[in-house]
């Protein structure tokens, strides 16, 4: 006799299959339920719901959303709005909350969240600040840190730091990880010397510990303003309260690389050196930094020493890093070692790979191969244009 699922266990089984991401066995469960011609309830429609949304199939959550019909609860208007806004959906989530509002429910704050994500851009920021007000008359904008945490967001994409800076001041009961996340905020838009400020002024609050997510935001600051002064203080803080870890030692290396003439490249290799395990990134850093300042030599053997003793797999900032460091110095038969492996791992087509093959093609005035690595990217861009012009 044919097995047929139960109410209880289909739940438990769903369940279990949204903690794990798993679509395969999730999608086996919601078959079997079908061919057994069990009704799906309110509960399991949910847990579909929110399945199918981490899964990223938008259309078949609000399929199962539409068909609840009047048996729709919050937890699935909660669950078709976070499916909606985690796929991007901006102009659905703010329908579904709209639709949502009109049928009588009261959203609770993660759903606040959600429709807030889908505020990041410009064309529903005005929506955002309605939001605001009323997270502001719930009192969740002073008291609830994930929807604080949306908010920053929602402001900084939409270059209003300003008011992201206001959101984070208001909140009673602030943590670290606000504080890192308005630090890396201010880097990421370029105000590196208000990021460095802001890191101070949390070490003078006295009550925070940065973690090694701060460390690595505010050196990164210190690396694009070029203050390799502050970046030792904090690589000193770093020794002393032991947040060196590999995001930590890969934005140090990427401080010292940048800096100058090429006078700390030392600090920056000893940093490497001292990595108990390097990734692509540490060691894409300090390529980068021997090619900036023209170690192109040292660039090429470190790269080396990379694919043979390292087992670290390029990316393709790694490549076109690389690729200038072969410009530079004319090795063309390098060159085309690199290009093939660069071909054999589908990277060509990425526009700094091509970006770089051009201009280092057009370098040595080979503009058969500068045409064909022009054709390779999907967008051309300047980059590309000005390559072509100058063979």
């Amino acid at each position: 006799m044919p097995y047929k699922p139960d109410q209880v266990s289909s739940y438990v089984l769903l369940r279990s299959c949204i903690r794990n991401n798993d679509l395969y066995h999730g999608g086996a469960v919601h078959r079997l339920l079908l061919s057994s011609g069990v009704k799906l309830d309110t509960a399991i429609s949910n847990s579909l719901i929110t399945l199918y949304s981490k899964c990223g199939d938008y259309d078949m959550c609000y399929s199962l959303f539409s068909q609840l019909g009047a048996d729709c609860d919050l937890f699935s208007w909660a669950a078709i709005i976070t499916s909606a806004a985690q796929n991007g959906r901006k102009k659905n989530t703010l329908e579904l909350f709209c639709k949502m509002l009109k049928s009588g429910f009261t959203p609770k704050l993660y759903i606040f969240c959600a429709v807030i994500k889908a505020c990041s851009n410009r064309e529903f920021f005005w929506v955002g600040w309605v939001i605001l007000a009323s997270v502001i008359k719930n009192g969740s904008s002073r008291r609830n840190a994930a929807v604080v945490r949306s908010l920053i967001d929602m402001f900084a994409k939409n270059d209003d730091l300003k008011s992201a800076r206001k959101v984070f001041d208001g909140m009673s009961d602030k943590n670290v990880a606000l504080w890192t996340q308005l630090i890396t905020r201010y880097g990421q838009k370029g105000f590196v010397k208000e990021a460095i400020e802001l890191f101070v002024e949390m070490l003078l609050d006295g009550k925070f510990d940065p973690d090694h997510f701060t460390l690595s935001s505010v050196l990164s600051a210190c690396a694009d303003m070029g203050s390799v002064k502050s970046g030792r203080q904090f690589h000193a803080f770093a020794i002393k309260t032991g947040t060196i870890d590999l995001p930590v030692s890969c934005a140090l290396i990427d401080v010292y690389a940048k800096y100058g003439n090429g006078e700390f490249m030392m600090d920056a290799r000893k940093v490497f050196d001292k990595m108990t395990v390097q990734n692509v990134l540490s060691w894409t850093a300090l390529l980068s930094g021997y090619v900036q300042h023209g170690g192109n030599k040292e660039a090429l053997d470190l790269f080396i020493e990379m694919i043979l003793e390292g087992g670290v797999k390029p990316n393709d900032v790694t490549y076109s890093t690389i690729l200038k460091a072969c410009a530079n110095l004319l090795d063309m038969d390098l060159a085309k070692q690199i290009h093939a492996h660069i071909t054999k791992f589908g990277l060509c087509s990425v526009n700094s790979v091509g970006d770089a093959l051009m201009s280092m093609y057009s370098n040595s005035g080979s503009m058969e191969e500068t045409y064909n690595a022009f054709s390779q990217p999907p967008t051309q861009n300047m980059v590309s244009y000005n390559s072509m012009e100058q063979v």
